[in-house]
């Protein structure tokens, strides 16, 4: 079966309660799930680094990698951007190599359209402003200005003049929105285990701890008197 970021929260809350779990317990699902995502980014990013450092890879896995399709929008202050908001967060590889790739989500031409489109600097529409032939030389570029990706045109026509409406994103990213609660995470089976272990690591003590049952926000232990 494959592992998913339900099936690690299970495992976790398992370890923590010693079998199986009790309908009561001091911590959900959703806990778990905060902390098997980040673990999962660290996991990743430490890979990353340990393939650079071996020399053995210069990119990431591909299995790090997932696709997610967004939709293209105008900028309405200045209708000649086009954007799409990237709504979850990403593995802060250096280099901004969290965000992998962007190209078309659909093609209009098989034959010309199909490319990727090419990264470029948050500064490259400054700097090749008013150049006759830019310097893409016909291909459409993308760059990343904060939590958004902004496109340039081709042939002075946007991607939405052009008839582009959505992109497809290849992304490192341990977000909801990305691989979400049920669908098999983009890792080597080997990494679950690591995973579980720092997770049920973090939560250990706290099941020791005494309960709070007054909820007043302070940190008394005594329960409410009848």
């Amino acid at each position: 079966m494959a592992n998913t970021i339900k099936s690690l929260s299970e495992r976790v809350l398992r370890l923590l309660n010693f079998g199986d779990v009790p309908q009561e317990t001091r911590f959900t699902l959703r806990d778990m799930d905060y902390m098997i995502r980040d673990s999962l980014g660290k996991q990743i990013l430490a890979s990353w680094y340990a393939a650079r450092n071996t020399q053995e890879a210069r990119d990431i896995a591909d299995a790090f990698i997932s696709s997610v399709t967004l939709n293209l929008q105008m900028d309405t202050r200045n209708p000649v951007n086009n954007f799409v908001d990237l709504l979850f967060d990403w593995v802060d590889i250096p280099d901004e190599g969290g965000i992998q790739s962007v190209r078309p989500a659909a093609l209009i031409s098989p034959i010309t359209e199909g490319f990727p489109f090419i990264p470029t600097p948050a500064r490259y529409a400054d700097i090749y402003r008013g150049l006759p032939a830019g310097a893409l030389e016909g291909q459409v570029g993308w760059s990343l200005r904060g939590k958004q990706i902004y496109f340039s045109r081709k042939n002075g026509q946007t991607l939405l003049e052009m008839g582009y409406t959505t992109v497809e994103v290849d992304v490192i990213s341990t977000s909801e929105i990305v691989v979400g609660q049920e669908r098999p995470l983009p890792i080597p089976p080997n990494m679950a285990v690591a995973i579980i272990q720092e997770v049920a690591t973090f939560f250990m003590p706290l099941m020791q701890a005494p309960k709070d049952m007054l909820n007043d926000s302070s940190p008394n232990l005594k329960p409410v008197a009848p």
